[in-house]
């Protein structure tokens, strides 16, 4: 899922070979509607991940990159499949370049022409990436024992500056000025403070008291919200966090 002011962008699944990108329109929450769909070019593997910018959505999928034009909304279509970006993890944008994570690395793309992607850097990484959210100058990327901080003002020479490692899995990461959120599965949400630029560390590990897994947080106006669940339970959950 993404949010753009007013308009929320759904990957839905239906079976291995029938899912869409669904628009919706959420000026009212009580009359949210969807303006558009957009059936996806995907094999067996779901497309997994999804971010928009500069007017269009990244998807990646089974087939490739898949990129949709949403500007208007309601003309939503398919532009491009680039077919020899498959099977990576999350992906995030940032002005003109989208960070793409792979298993053991994060690759930097100019997306000045959507239709033509060009590599302009990237670097590898020991362990296996999970997720990535890039702000400023900085990208952060969550891995099976921890979260980097690496310099990306110089896509084309990015450095890592900081990284703190724990005994959980970082399975989305979410900025709220200057802290960082990670969903941790079954041990909860890790805390870390993320200034000066370029440091992460530690503060508070928020158990949940039942012990059900946290999949995703996301963060705004103090509020912290949690998607928690345990096996089929689900389970939505809302933390004051000052």
């Amino acid at each position: 899922m993404a949010v753009n002011e007013n308009t929320c962008y759904l990957l839905k699944y239906e079976h291995f070979f029938d899912n869409s990108l669904d628009i919706v329109i959420v000026d009212e929450f009580s009359e949210a509607q969807v303006i558009s769909s957009v059936d996806l070019i995907t094999s067996y593997h779901y497309p997994g991940s999804l971010a928009v910018g500069n007017g269009y959505a990244y998807i990646p999928g089974g087939e490739g990159l898949i990129v949709v034009d949403v500007d208007p909304p309601e003309d939503a279509h398919i532009v491009a499949v680039h077919e020899s970006l498959q099977a990576f993890g999350d992906i995030t944008i940032k002005g003109n370049y989208i960070y793409i994570l792979t298993a053991h690395a994060v690759k930097v793309y100019d997306a000045t022409s959507p239709e033509n992607l060009v590599q302009i850097g990237g670097m590898s990484f020991e362990n296996s990436g999970g997720t990535i959210m890039a702000r400023a100058n900085y990208a952060y990327i969550g891995t099976w024992d921890g979260v980097y901080v690496v310099d990306v003002s110089d896509p084309s020479a990015m450095e890592i500056t900081d990284e703190a490692h724990f005994e959980f899995t970082s399975r989305n990461i979410h900025l709220m000025g200057g802290f960082l959120f990670t969903a941790s599965g079954g041990d909860g949400v890790g805390i870390f403070k993320i200034f000066p630029p370029g440091t992460i560390e530690p503060v508070f590990n928020l158990a949940m008291p039942d012990g059900v897994g946290v999949g995703h947080v996301a963060c705004k106006d103090g509020y912290m919200f949690l998607e928690a669940g345990f096996s089929h339970i689900g389970r939505f959950r809302v933390y004051k966090w000052w």
